[in-house]
Order: C-alpha cells, then structure tokens, then sequence
C-alpha cells in the first residue's frame, strides 16, 4: 500500500560551490590513482616512403605512467554544467622505443598536462562527464645514442606517440574515472526498509528529474519520498550500485579499480554526500 502520491517533489535540495570545493580534495588521488592503473597497447607511426610505400617508421611498447601528479583541481558551477579543470599535472611516462628498426631501449619522458572537462548530472543523479580535453603545455626527454637529424626524427616520433596515446586513452580514462567517482561521492541509493513485528516498510527515494544547475542556486535536486508498507513480506532491494568501471576506448584497453561499490542486495546504510540527509528525513529504523 502505497502512503502518499507516487512522485511528487518532497524536498528541494542544493548543493552549493563549498560542497564542489570539498569533492574536489577527492578528484585528486582517485585520478591519479586511475591513470597509474591504466593499460596503454602498444603504439606505431607510419609514414609513405618514396618507392617503398607506407612503412613503420617508430614504435613503442611497454608504456606506462611512472607518475601523475596532479598540483590544482577546481570545480566552478556554471550555467547548465560544472566545469572540471585539472591543471598543472606534472606527468612522468616511460616506453620501449624503436625507430626506424632500431632499438633505442627504455625512454623516459617527462611531460606537464592540462584535463578539461564538463560535468552535468542526468536522470537518478547519473553523473556525466563530457567534453573532456587533455592538453600537452610541454615535454621533454632524453634519447641516448642519437644526434642531429636522427635524434630530431626520434624526438618528433615521440611527441606523436605521447599525443597519440592521450588523445585515444588518458582523455577516456579520465573521463571514466571522474564519473565513477563522482557517482560513489553522489550516492543515490537512498531507500531504507525495515519492519515492525510482521509488518514491513519502505521510504523509496527518488531524484525525479535531471537536476537544475546555475551559479545563482547551484546544483538544485527535486527529490520524492513514497512510503509504502505491506503484512508478512519484506520488500525487495531496489539497488543501483556505482559500477566499476572498464574503459576500452579504439585500440586502447585502460582498466581501473572500483570506487566505493556496494555488493548487489546490500542494503545496510550506504555512506555518501547525501546520507545526512537520508537519516534527518528518514530517521533510523531498527530492522530487529
């Protein structure tokens, strides 16, 4: 038996630039984190050769990130978005370098990064990240065994590659792990059910719509609480877990650990940004 009107707005809540400026102290270690746990596929430049047609003229393997350090992160509300900017990011990359089949061995390179990105909220509180750009301010590295016009073939090869490997796998790695974590910061699962001797209950919470979101009053959620309640059966868990997330982007394969899941039918109390308000609304119910 359902209480009162399904989906009707019960509370109003916003969510204000202080609170954008707290997530932010999170965006930090779980990016890097993310980028550090990535997979990068190898990668080939290729170029036409007079007479001999489209030839490999430099590759890499084993590439990875040694380090991703991340100085500024700032999350400004703005009109129908909020803007995520992850600047001065202090990069170090490494990889098995050839060029023109021969074997220069492990190259390092040293490299300052700026992530710009868009984040927007849809139905349920769904976090999107969109129009994620990721851009090279300068680097720098050291390619021992080569001089003149070969080590300036060598250095340009590199700088495709780095650009390559970003535009094709960081700029999606990124994009998925600032979702991730923001859906795990942006808990949603509000529902709390319990029961009284044989009698069961349910406060379902809802986010109606896609939530509002402009300077003047933040980021602002129409939420609806239906109560329900029935004799002799407990209710089933309406659970939507944050999912872990696998990002394979082209020919790139980037892999990162979960952030803040929960195990499908938990539904002891979920922690998150919202779960003061679930237990001020709701209060706390003893199953037993």
């Amino acid at each position: 038996m359902v209480l009162s009107a399904k989906g009707v707005s019960s509370i109003k809540l916003n969510l204000r630039q202080d609170v954008f400026d707290e997530v932010t102290k999170l965006i930090i270690p779980i990016a890097e984190t993310y980028v550090l746990e990535m997979k990068v596929d190898n990668q080939k430049i290729k170029k036409k050769v007079f007479l001999l047609g489209e030839k490999e003229v430099a590759s890499a393997s084993n590439i990875k990130f040694i380090s991703f350090d991340i100085h500024s992160v700032a999350m400004p509300i703005q009109e129908g978005h909020i803007d995520l900017a992850l600047t001065d990011i202090a990069a170090k990359i490494s990889m098995d370098f050839k060029t023109l089949g021969v074997k220069i061995g492990k190259v390092v390179v040293d490299a300052t990064l700026n992530i710009n990105s868009k984040v927007k909220f849809g139905a349920k509180a769904k976090t999107q990240v969109f129009d994620t750009k990721v851009e090279i301010d300068n680097f720098d590295t050291d390619i021992s065994g080569l001089a003149g016009p070969a080590l300036a073939a060598a250095t340009e090869a590199i700088a495709n590659i780095l650009e390559d490997m970003i535009e094709n796998t960081l700029a999606a790695t990124i994009k998925d792990g600032l979702e991730s974590a923001l859906d795990s910061v942006m808990m949603r699962d509000w529902d709390v059910m319990g029961n009284v001797a044989a009698l069961f209950y349910k406060f379902h919470v809802d986010f109606l719509t896609a939530p509002r979101i402009s300077k003047a009053t933040g980021v602002e959620f129409s939420i609806a609480i239906d109560s329900e309640f029935q004799a002799g059966k407990a209710f089933e868990p309406d659970v939507q877990p944050v999912s872990s997330v696998v990002a394979a982007v082209g020919s790139a394969d980037a892999s990162a650990p979960a952030i803040g899941n929960k195990p499908q039918g938990d539904t002891g109390a979920k922690k998150g940004m919202f779960s003061w308000a679930r237990e001020t609304f709701c209060g706390r119910f003893d199953k037993n």
